[in-house]
Formats: structure tokens, sequence, C-alpha cells
């Protein structure tokens, strides 16, 4: 499985820092742990700032190749930057991401034209991202059709589920769970950021974990997580030695994340009683 490291994104704010004052030591410091903990590629996100992003973005991958020699997921909403970036990168790099908008498609198509790289297809068009797995799966296929006229190969294309967080529509894990198996069996290489999935819930790091392990039995390819987090090394490992929390907190995490754990209330439960352990 190949592991995508996300630390180094402009939406944290001590990384953001680091990048708008240029301190290198802190982002390949960042980098270097992502690497040791296991990550394969480092995603870079400078998007913050949008008026210096591809300045940023150059900078930062030219600084991190020339002290790591590390493989770069290029994390951009910018064809710009991304085009510029995939100029000076080292290497085969990861493009984070395009979509099957019409308008962002074409003029993506065109940058990836003859470019060996590996490519992120979101499944989200014009209309948003959907609701439905089936559908998520449909754009899924038109996008990889696309990408394949444009004469980019299957193995370099991975395709991104989308998954929502949990709080807020609770069968939001289980349907990308359900794409994510729909993607594998017609062949198709899945990829995920998984951490949104827990976002405006207690215990974050608990969650996401269990929803790693869950990705990873579903037969996901790739994931964007943060290596370094010992609860996600230990998802990574799940099917070895299990997650390092009691049996009674895993299916409690695993009820919400399948959407059988109404309004969240017995996991919050738990973790307002203490008992998530």
């Amino acid at each position: 499985m190949l592991i995508i490291g996300e630390r180094i994104n402009s939406s944290r704010k001590p990384v953001a820092r680091a990048i708008a004052k240029k301190e290198e030591k802190f982002l390949i410091e960042q980098a270097r742990l992502q690497i040791e903990s296991g990550a394969h590629f480092i995603d870079v996100n400078c998007a913050v700032s949008l008026e210096k992003e591809k300045e940023d973005l150059i900078w930062l991958i030219k600084t991190l190749q020339d002290n790591l020699k590390t493989p770069i997921s290029i994390d951009s909403p910018d064809p710009e930057a991304i085009e510029s970036a995939l100029k000076i990168h080292k290497g085969k790099a990861f493009v984070n991401s395009i979509t099957a908008e019409a308008r962002k498609l074409k003029i993506m198509l065109d940058i990836l034209k003859g470019k060996d790289a590996f490519v992120i297809g979101l499944t989200m068009d014009d209309s948003g991202i959907p609701h439905t797995s089936k559908r998520r799966v449909k754009i899924a296929k038109d996008l990889v059709n696309f990408l394949k006229q444009a004469g980019i190969e299957s193995d370099n294309i991975y395709i991104d589920p989308l998954v929502k967080p949990i709080s807020s529509e609770s069968d939001q894990a289980k349907n990308f769970l359900e794409a994510v198996r729909m993607l594998k069996q017609s062949g198709i290489n899945t990829i995920g950021g998984l951490s949104n999935v827990s976002y405006g819930l207690p215990a974050r790091r608990i969650l996401n974990a269990v929803f790693l392990s869950l990705a990873i039995e579903a037969g996901i390819d790739a994931v964007i997580i943060d290596p370094v987090d010992e609860l996600i090394q230990s998802g990574i490992k799940a099917g070895d030695k299990g997650l390092p929390f009691s049996e009674e907190t895993f299916e409690l995490a695993k009820q919400v994340l399948l959407g059988e754990d109404a309004y969240c209330a017995n996991y919050i439960k738990a973790f307002r009683e203490r008992k998530l352990t």
C-alpha cells in the first residue's frame, strides 16, 4: 500500500508560518519524520497563500528534493501551479488532484498529456460531491476514461471517492468504503484522504485509525495520512497486531463509521465518560 504523508499542508498554522518565513529546517524535518515513518511520497500543499502559491510550491519542492531526494505529491487547486511544479520535480510525482468538473478537467488533461506522473482523480463533477457510492463510481469510471484517452496509463491513475465528515452525514464513511470495493472490482486503483472522516468529533485519532483499518480491509491501494501518528501506524499494521485500544473502543468507533450509531451518541457518551481506552 502506498502511503502519502499529509503533514506539510499550509492549512496547518505551523506549516503556513514556516512556508511564509522560509523555515527550511522545520519543513525538512517534517518531511524526514514522515519518510522514516513509512511515507513513500510527501504531499506538499501551499494553497493558503493563493497569491504566492506557485512561488512557494516551487521553492518547497526544490528544498525538500535537494535535501531528502523524496518524491512529492503536488497538492494544489491551481492548474498553473501544478504545471510549474511538474517542470521542476525530479522523478515521478503524484498530481493531487484532478476532478470531473468540465472546465478544470480540460485544462488539467492538457497539462498532463505526455507526462509520466501518478494522478489522483476525485469523484466530483460540476454538481459537487455525490452522496451515493454508485454515483461516485460512475464519475470515477468516466474520469478514468478521460485520463486514459489523454495517454495516462491505468496503473498511474488513483481514484479518491472522497469521504465527508460523519459528524454531519453519518453514512459517508460507509459509502466511501462501498465505493472503494466497487472500484476495486472494476480494476481501478483507489486512494483516500482519510482524516476528514472524523472532523467535528472527539478523539479523532481513534476514529482515523479504525477507519484506516476498515479502508485497508476494503482493499484501498494508497492513503493520504499522517504516518507519524502512532495510532495510524497501528492502523496500518492492524491486520497483524490489532489496534492499541480496547475491543469496546474499536467497536464503538466502527459503529460510528458504519452509520450504526445515530448522531454518534454512544461514541460521544463514551468519550465524555472517559471510556474510550
